[in-house]
C-alpha cells in the first residue's frame, strides 16, 4: 500500500552552490547541506547545480566575476533546465557570485515564478554591493529583497545589510554555520595542554599563518602543524618560513571526515585571522566539538562566536606577541584550559545540523512554498 504520509509527497528543492574543488568554508558547507538527512525527513528532494569554477584558492583582492563565458553558460543552461521542475531555489554563494552571476540567476527565478532563498558566505556582501554602480546596486538590492528569506551568517553582517545597504529586515533571518550531528560528541574529551598547536584553513597571509610561525619560532615547548590548501601567492614564502622553523610542519590537506579527529590530537587551534570575508569559521566550531580551546582574533564577527576567556582567547590581528602570550597563559593555567574546552563543547550544540538545518532551514523552505 503506498505511503500516504505528508513526507511521501516530495517537494523539489534546487540548490545553487559551490562544491569542491577547492576545499574551503563555502564548498564544505555546501557539501554538508546537500548531504543532510533532514531534507528527506522534511519531505524534500534536493538537486544541486555546482557553481564552483574548480580552481585553486585566490587572494581576496583578486576580483572574481562571471566573465568566464563557459562557466556562465554551464550554470545558466542547467538552471534553465532544472529550475522549472523545482518548487524552490536555494542560492548559496559568496559575495562575488551574488553581485555578478547571481543577478541573472535570481532574475530567472523571478521569470519562471519560483521562490528563492539567498544565503551569502562570509561577511563581504555589504562592501561588494556598496562598490557597485548605482543601477547595478539597485538591481541587486531589489532582487535580494524579492527573496523569500535572506540568511546572513553573522549578526554583524545582518546589521550591515539592513542599516547600510537597506535590505528589508523582515526578510532577513540570522543563519549561522553548522556541523553535522555526528561530529558533536556527547562527552567532552579530556586533555591537558602540552604545546601541540594546529592550524586548519586556507594557508595564506590573511589567515595569520606567518604570525603563528613568528610567534612560536625557536620555542622548544610549542609546535604547530599546518593543514590546508596553500594559496599560490604565498607558497614560496610559506615554505621558506616553515623550513627555517623546526617546530612548524606542513601536513597537507584534510578531508572533511578527518578534521575533527585531527583537531582532537592537538591541544589548541590557532586561527589569528584578518581575512576580510570571515564569518563564523567552521573550523572554530569543529574545534569546539572536539573539546579543543581556540586562540583567534577580535576580527569581524568572531567575538559573536568566541567569547573571550569563556570559549576561547581573543587577540588583536597581526600580533605574534599576543599569540605567544595566549599560549603561555594556557600552559600556566590548567583550570582556564579546562573551562575553555568545557564551555566551548557545550556551546557548539547550538550549531548542530539538527538545530540549524532540521529546525531552522527546512522550516523556512516549507513556509516559502506554501
Amino acid at each position: 500500500m503506498p505511503d500516504s504520509s505528508p513526507t511521501s509527497i516530495r517537494k523539489r528543492l534546487l540548490l545553487v552552490a559551490p562544491l569542491p574543488p577547492p576545499i574551503g568554508g563555502d564548498t564544505i558547507t555546501s557539501t554538508r547541506l546537500l548531504k543532510s538527512r533532514y531534507w528527506q525527513k522534511a519531505g524534500f528532494e534536493i538537486e544541486c547545480i555546482n557553481t564552483s569554477a574548480g580552481e585553486g584558492i585566490k587572494p581576496t583582492e583578486v576580483k572574481r566575476t562571471w566573465k568566464d563565458p563557459g562557466r556562465a553558460l554551464r550554470i545558466m543552461g542547467q538552471l534553465a533546465f532544472k529550475l522549472p521542475r523545482a518548487d524552490i531555489m536555494l542560492l548559496w554563494a559568496n559575495s562575488s557570485f551574488i553581485v555578478s552571476l547571481g543577478i541573472p540567476v535570481m532574475r530567472l527565478a523571478r521569470i519562471v515564478g519560483k521562490p528563492y532563498i539567498v544565503k551569502p558566505f562570509g561577511s563581504m556582501l555589504a562592501d561588494r554591493i556598496d562598490a557597485l554602480g548605482a543601477i547595478r546596486k539597485r538591481s541587486v538590492v531589489s532582487l535580494l529583497d524579492m527573496a523569500e528569506h535572506f540568511l546572513p551568517e553573522t549578526r554583524m553582517h545582518a546589521d550591515e545589510l539592513i542599516n547600510h545597504i537597506g535590505l528589508d529586515p523582515e526578510r532577513i533571518v540570522f543563519f549561522p554555520n553548522f556541523l553535522p550531528d555526528e561530529l558533536i560528541l556527547d562527552e567532552q574529551p579530556k586533555r591537558k595542554f602540552s604545546g601541540k598547536c594546529i592550524f586548519i584553513g586556507q594557508v595564506k597571509a590573511e589567515k595569520g599563518v606567518f604570525d603563528i610561525i613568528e610567534a612560536i619560532r625557536n620555542r622548544n615547548d610549542i609546535s604547530c602543524s599546518f593543514y590546508g590548501q596553500i594559496i599560490a601567492r604565498d607558497n614560496k614564502k610559506f615554505f621558506d618560513e616553515i623550513n627555517s622553523c623546526s617546530n612548524c610542519h606542513y601536513r597537507g590537506i584534510l578531508s572533511n571526515e578527518e578534521i575533527t579527529e585531527t583537531l582532537g590530537q592537538h591541544d589548541v587551534l590557532l586561527l589569528p585571522t584578518s581575512h576580510p570575508g570571515e564569518g563564523y569559521p567552521a573550523v572554530i566550531l569543529e574545534a569546539f566539538a572536539a573539546g579543543v580551546p581556540v586562540i583567534t582574533t577580535k576580527w569581524k564577527a568572531i567575538p559573536e562566536l568566541v567569547k573571550d576567556g569563556e570559549r576561547g582567547i581573543l587577540i588583536p590581528p597581526s600580533s605574534p606577541g599576543h599569540i605567544a602570550g595566549a599560549l603561555d597563559l594556557l600552559g600556566m593555567d590548567e583550570q582556564l584550559y579546562d573551562s575553555l574546552a568545557e564551555n566551548a563543547h557545550e556551546y557548539v550544540r547550538n550549531f548542530s545540523e539538527a538545530n540549524v538545518i532540521g529546525k531552522i532551514l527546512t522550516g523556512l523552505v516549507a513556509d516559502s512554498i506554501r
